[in-house]
């Protein structure tokens, strides 16, 4: 009963204050969840580009990744809260566990190696951002290809990395 008060007070807390915070996009920090699951922090510079820090956490490991974005409006004409955003970037990652399977034989189960491994890689990202106007909240959806240089494998591309995460700006 005390934790549920206690969140009870947060949250209240938390919209009220709202209502200074919600006009000022600098910074966004964010929850995300997908193929990794970590967090972003994020810096909106005045002509609609950005910086980008995230930590991620896959496979008994983790990921560090960083990126140069630009926004847009993404339908300007009947929106002005959706953004398309696009950038590039580099990560390096640190894992433990490495799955392996084949695709043109699905019937096969996936191989499991164990072992230490260190990775480096060049990425692209590409998603959606919805931005509320009254609240200081973004919610965004995101694909990020990258080449993986290093690791298990020698080189890898990994085109599956779809994440959708939620943001508070202040």
């Amino acid at each position: 009963m005390k934790k549920l008060i206690t969140a009870y007070i947060f949250i209240i807390s938390f919209i009220g204050s709202t209502n200074c915070l919600a006009q000022d996009y600098k910074n966004l920090a964010s929850f995300r969840t997908g193929v990794y699951t970590g967090f972003m922090l994020k810096r909106l510079l005045p002509n609609e580009s950005a910086f980008s820090a995230q930590l991620g956490f896959r496979d008994g490991g983790v990921v560090l990744s960083g990126y140069r974005m630009f926004h847009q409006l993404a339908f300007p004409q009947k929106n002005y809260q959706m953004f398309f955003y696009y950038g590039y970037g580099a990560h390096f990652r640190y894992y433990t566990k490495y799955k392996l399977n084949n695709p043109f034989k699905p019937w096969r189960p996936e191989t499991v190696f164990r072992g230490n491994y260190v990775a480096a890689g060049i990425d692209g990202i590409l998603g959606f951002e919805y931005r509320f106007l009254k609240y200081p909240f973004v919610i965004s959806a995101d694909i990020s290809p990258n080449f993986e240089f290093g690791g298990a494998n020698v080189f890898k591309v990994n085109m599956d990395m779809v994440s959708v995460g939620l943001g508070y700006t202040f």
